[in-house]
């Protein structure tokens, strides 16, 4: 199964991750990537460069967030996710 925001995501199109990205994420497996999950909730646009596919705890924090009623993913990376939030 290929993820069906491949044509619009922009992480698979990056120089020199994009290869890795498409053949791990985007082709195999899509529901273990953290772009794919934040876009069953936020338009693609918003999720910016700096969510890798690889950054599951980022996703799962943005959205606990989420459920809070924080709407909004960061502009920057966060420096680091508190331990009791993983």
């Amino acid at each position: 199964m290929s993820c069906p925001y491949l044509g619009e995501c922009k992480s698979p199109k990056e120089f020199a991750t994009g290869p890795i990205y498409r053949r791990r994420y985007c082709s195999q497996t899509p529901q273990s990537c953290a772009r794919f999950q934040l876009a069953q909730y936020w338009p693609l646009e918003e999720i910016p460069l700096w969510m890798r596919p690889t950054m599951m705890a980022h996703a799962e924090l943005l959205l606990r967030n989420r459920e809070r009623g924080v709407v909004e993913i960061p502009a920057q990376m966060p420096a680091r996710i508190p331990l009791s939030t993983v």
